[in-house]
């Protein structure tokens, strides 16, 4: 035996003589056979025993199953490398090569991971554990080996010099981070590991360890973990036995060997019954840590998943913001063009006029007028889509611009402050916009020809009317002359359009597709000036995967000539008129397109509603078709979905309306579309027989198979962003026959469904509302609040989102009321930017016609939530002064907090004088507000109590909900201060607290920690005086697009609130990402967390510096926080529960 510790080493590390002996006699050793040492021989050993094999390590690599194992060898294991390597699945690498800690390998790859000697040489061993852990395959082993003295029973401390082995000759040449004792197993454990397996030597004395990844039920593994450490417990005991024997029998040489003997004896016994309180102690660490393994396991798998898919998002999004920019470019080009357009049209028909011109010259003008109106509407479509892709754009841009260095935190500042100025700038855009379209609407409407009111009463109520149907037939006694004058002055226009078209000997292109997601079908029968234009708008439509196939059905005017000048479609011409019916299902057998649109030739389709369409359909497996929204030529509305009445009879709904108002703008089930536009299944539509033969040639087909759909349990959807405009009636002619034979597929429509008729509506006005949606019932809920709640707004917006979206996952039918909005007409991009399309949003009423909103629709809603104070006061008078109006509906107040609780606060705070009476008076006026309301919703159990204390017997407490999201930096790599919050004036409970705490507890931090620290304001910010903060050190940053790196790069939050009602979000929001939180007494009273339990609680300036200055120097209290706080969030946060507790309120009587 070779003596290999030097005498330096010895003293550094404070090696009795008994350790130097030990590690000088397990160095020293080795095979005479092999030359491998002891360690070595253990780890052979180790892995045997853990297959289950018995005899000599050459033999046991040449067993069948041993060489189908895929096998990963972390640095080489000595003289066992070469016989691993004989295993044909055996891969080797070398440290520190390869990073131990970021293996290049996928989940679950390995049978079998081999570590000999390198985990001492990593910092972070468990991490490396960890990772070996995610690449073995569940139930099977990591062995490994690691120097390490038994006789010590815990883990020395990191960074130590040099160690004895690796042949280093002087302290300096060999970094070893960890001294190993007999605990060295709980780095298994912590790494995720089920059990730890210990081999051993038993003279002298060797060990391998064998890690196996979790496979059962972890109480099982943890019990086989427990009583195998035991069993290593005892077995050292009686090591520790004999050398107590040994040391008695040495007695009778000298009396001062025995003295000695004597003390061994002492230590033995000490250090026995120390193991015993470590053994205790372990088996309670186990029954602790086992419950939290399984709650964290797959969360981590969960971030893996999302990390890698963000990654890939982030690859892709400057690919699509440079296509969004050239589309952006070109969109406004034609916008442009068309408003060029519209000038010279207006400057002619203003010469015109000047000129005395002839009747028919003032119809050509207004004609050209009204093309150049079809082609703003066409680009204002495109130019609401290109805003929405340039939105979306931008918040890709942001989420990047959110990892750069820390360099740019100067350009954020500034992005804050010219954020605020572009959206004052933008509001005064807009509103200049849409004066301009008001000017223009108004002589759109100067210049249309007016239906009568006999025409309307007519139309409305014609039998089968809005199916889409190219044969519809008006009879021609009640359509005014005027009306037919009209639509004749715009046939000859598009007449003359057409001719200068076929006498250029130019050619028409339509775009696509060798594999088409989309196949349009265009049934044809004479009206070639009509068919151009809808072949024009397909050509310049940027939905590129799709075909069109046309059927002709021996057209007798210039149609055959137009479609020889067509490129790009595919066309059936017929021998004689088969109708729509018959003609759409022979297009439908050759489509190619997984969907199917069915599209009128007198429609004229705007940019983006294929696409639109498209997406719809592919939301949910359980939609059938879907519709779009159709306007007439002169911008009214022809409908947003069609109603079928009890009768059979059909109405569109809001016909002659805005196609801009609230009630048309959202998405919903609907009994049917028309067949203007459709789309369907390809599949499906074939699959159910088409369009049902009876109803041939035309009308109630459309009606028919979308009924079908319903009894199929397939939807039928309205999609307020798929847009056309419609001639109506172009292929029509009118005659007694045609209402005949509407009435006789009437007839038939009716004893096809009558079952299902039964539960519509009967024909009258008063049900239009409710007749609106498909006759399947769904709860409805009206929502009343001062904003549409998007999340950036904070102030109690973001929990709103979350009701508003709860509601939706519970299938109500929503209707969100803004009392203070001021939405123009066409922002409703804005409007829908982080909520879903599906809720109707009533813009453009706000509180002067709330009384007349709730008349209106007295009994259609089951439930009506009123958030804040001040709004339950505008719903007050209503509610007590009409009764009536609620008498079948349940009024919620959603109070969310004592707002006077507040106000008393910030009256404290600036010097005023406010008695225990005044403040009893100030809540019983708030809690008033409530009086007669079915129950009331508080956000924290405090203030519920004092509604309950009021008297009001139904009182909920729904807090905020936010997933667990934990950030992954450490302490060490993360730095500066923290602060989210939304600020909208110099006098709100943020602005108070940031300036507070940049004035009077920022600088004593400074003092007392690094001067390049920073304090961090991040979020939506309107203050003038927050803005004036901005220093060196002191970053406005303004509203962000992603809080991720935020969350991950700082090291404490901060919530330095001093006069608040309610809990705030941004301390869940913090929480939640795992960062420690410094708040006040009162932010810590309302939640109900523990100073210096999940959190850390001061009021004075110069506590709360210390508190900082505390959690940012003290790594050991920061993990325990952050432990702490994450499991609050776990318990209290759920969206499961959020919605549970949302539905017992809304059912609960």
């Amino acid at each position: 035996m070779t003596p290999v510790l030097w005498q330096s080493l010895i003293d550094e590390w404070k090696l009795s003589s008994y350790e130097t002996d030990y590690v000088n006699r397990q160095q020293g050793l080795h095979c005479e056979g092999c030359h491998s040492n002891l360690r070595s021989m253990a780890l052979a050993m180790a892995i045997m025993k853990s297959f289950g094999y018995e005899g000599l390590f050459k033999d046991f690599v040449t067993q069948e199953e041993i060489q189908k194992l895929k096998i990963l060898e972390i640095n080489e294991a000595g003289n066992l490398t070469p016989f691993l390597a004989q295993i044909p699945g055996h891969i080797l690498t070398s440290y520190p090569e390869v990073d131990a800690m970021h293996l290049p390998f996928e989940s679950n790859s390995f049978d079998l991971i081999v570590h000999s000697d390198t985990l001492e040489h990593i910092k972070h061993p468990v991490r490396a554990l960890s990772e070996s852990s995610r690449i073995l395959k569940p139930g099977k082993f990591l062995a490994y080996t690691v120097p390490m003295i038994v006789d010590r029973l815990t883990l020395a401390r990191e960074g130590l010099p040099p160690s004895y082995h690796a042949g280093a000759e002087e302290l300096s040449s060999v970094l070893v981070y960890t001294e190993y004792g007999c605990d060295a197993w709980k780095q298994v454990i912590q790494a995720g590991f089920s059990e730890c397996r210990i081999y051993s030597l038993e003279y002298p004395t060797a060990q391998a360890f064998v890690a196996v990844k979790l496979i059962s039920a972890y109480v099982d593994t943890a019990v086989q973990q427990l009583e195998a450490f035991d069993s290593g417990l005892r077995h050292r005991l009686r090591q520790l036995e004999s050398t107590l024997d040994q040391s008695q029998a040495q007695m009778h040489h000298t009396y001062g060997e025995w003295e000695k003997s004597q003390a061994q004896l002492r230590e033995a016994y000490a250090e026995r019954d120390q193991l015993q309180v470590q053994l205790q102690q372990s088996q309670a660490e186990l029954e602790r840590s086992q419950a939290h393994l399984h709650e964290t396991y797959a969360q981590w798998e969960q971030s893996q998943a999302q990390l890698r898919q963000t990654q890939a998002e982030l690859e892709q999004s400057q690919a699509e913001l440079e296509r969004s920019q050239a589309h952006l470019h070109e969109t406004y080009a034609q916008w442009e063009q068309s408003q060029a357009q519209l000038q010279e049209a207006q400057a002619e028909l203003s010469r015109l006029q000047a000129q005395q011109a002839t009747y028919a010259e003032l119809e050509q003008a207004q004609v050209q007028l009204q093309e150049a109106q079809v082609e703003l509407v066409r680009s204002q479509a495109q130019i609401r889509d290109a805003e929405t892709e340039k939105q979306r754009s931008q918040t890709q841009i942001q989420q990047l611009e959110t990892d750069l260095d820390q360099l740019q935190s100067q350009l954020q500042q500034t992005h804050g402050r010219l954020e605020y100025s572009q959206t004052v700038i933008a509001a005064m855009q807009t509103s200049k916009f849409w004066k301009l379209r008001d000017r223009w609407m108004n002589l759109k409407k100067t210049l249309r020809v007016e239906p009568s009111e006999e025409f309307k009463f007519a139309i409305e109520n014609l039998p089968g009317l809005n199916l889409g149907s190219t044969t519809q037939s008006v009879p021609k006694a009640v359509v005014p002359l005027e009306l037919e004058r009209h639509k004749q002055t715009v046939t000859t226009t598009y007449k003359h359009v057409l001719k200068s078209f076929l006498a250029s000997g130019a050619k028409l292109h339509l775009p696509t597709s060798q594999t088409p997601l989309v196949t349009v079908i265009l049934v044809l029968y004479n009206r070639a000036e009509l068919t151009f234009q809808c072949l024009r708008s397909l050509s310049e439509n940027f939905y590129n995967s799709f075909e069109v196939v046309i059927v002709d059905n021996a057209s007798s005017d210039d149609t055959s000539v137009l479609l020889d000048r067509i490129q790009g479609a595919r066309i059936i011409r017929n021998s004689e008129n088969h109708h729509f019916l018959l003609a759409s299902n022979q297009a439908a057998k050759v489509a190619q397109g997984k969907y199917i649109l069915f599209l009128n030739n007198d429609a004229q389709v705007l940019p983006g509603s294929i696409a639109s369409a498209v997406k719809t359909i592919e939301s949910a497996e359980d939609i059938g078709a879907v519709g779009g929204k159709i306007l007439l030529l002169d911008g009214s509305l022809q409908e947003a979905g069609s109603i079928i009445w009890q009768d059979g009879s059909c109405l569109g709904y809001g016909r002659g309306d805005s196609p801009f108002a609230p009630e048309y703008m959202f998405g919903r089930d609907v009994d049917y579309c028309s067949g203007a536009f459709l789309l369907t299944s390809r599949e499906l539509f074939l699959q159910m027989g088409g369009f049902d033969e009876d109803y041939k040639p035309a009308y109630y087909e459309e009606a028919d198979y979308c009924l079908r759909l319903w009894r199929s349990g397939k939807r039928v959807v309205y999609n307020p962003d798929a847009v056309i405009l419609h001639f109506e009636f172009a292929s029509s002619k009118s005659s007694d026959a045609a209402l005949q034979l509407q009435a006789k597929n009437r007839e038939i429509f009716v004893n096809n469904h009558r079952d299902r008729l039964q539960t519509h509506h009967l024909p009258d006005p008063a049900n239009i509302l409710l007749a609106r949606t498909t006759a399947n019932k769904q709860p409805r809920v009206l929502f009343i609040d001062d904003r549409v709640p998007h999340a950036f707004l904070g102030a109690g917006y973001p929990r709103a989102r979350e009701i508003l979206l709860s509601l939706i996952e519970l299938g109500y039918t929503v209707t969100f009321y803004p009392l203070n909005d001021l939405i123009d007409e066409g922002d409703w991009d804005t409007v829908y930017r982080d909520i879903p399309k599906v809720v109707e949003v009533m813009t453009e009423h706000g509180r002067p016609k709330l009384a007349e909103f709730l008349q209106q629709r007295a009994g259609y809603y089951e439930a009506i939530i009123i958030s804040r104070p001040h709004n339950m006061q505008i719903f007050q008078p209503i509610f007590t002064g009409h009764p009536e109006l609620f008498s079948s509906t349940k009024v919620i107040y959603d109070a969310e907090a004592l707002f006077s609780l507040r106000e008393v606060a910030y009256r404290r705070l600036n010097g005023q004088e406010v008695s225990e009476a005044e403040i009893d008076t100030l809540i019983q006026d708030e809690v008033k507000l409530a009086a007669g309301v079915s129950s009331v919703i508080s956000v924290s159990e405090p203030e519920s109590k004092k509604f309950a204390e009021c008297g009001f017997p139904t009182v909920h407490t729904l807090s905020h909900t936010v997933a667990l999201r934990p950030t992954e930096n450490s302490f060490k790599q993360r730095s500066d201060i923290l602060f989210v919050g939304a600020i909208h004036d110099d006098f709100s409970p943020n602005a108070d607290s940031v300036i507070w705490f940049a004035n009077q507890v920022f600088p004593q931090i400074q003092a007392q920690l690094d001067g390049d620290l920073k304090f961090k304001i991040v979020g939506f910010n309107s203050s003038e005086k927050v803005f004036n903060l901005a220093n060196d050190h002191i970053q406005v940053m303004g509203r962000v697009n992603n809080l991720e790196s935020y969350y991950n790069r700082a090291r404490l939050f901060v919530v330095p609130t001093r006069f608040a009602a309610g809990i705030p979000l941004k301390i869940y929001e913090a929480a939640s990402h795992g960062l420690p939180v410094v708040t006040t007494s009162l932010i810590a009273a309302q939640l109900g967390w523990q100073d210096g339990i999940e959190l850390l609680v001061a009021d004075d300036p110069n506590e709360f510096a210390q508190k900082c200055v505390q959690l940012y120097t003290d790594a050991e209290l920061w993990e325990k926080l952050r432990f702490n706080i994450l499991r609050r969030i776990e318990a209290e946060g759920s969206k499961e529960a959020f919605t549970a507790k949302l539905q017992e309120i809304l059912t609960k009587e």
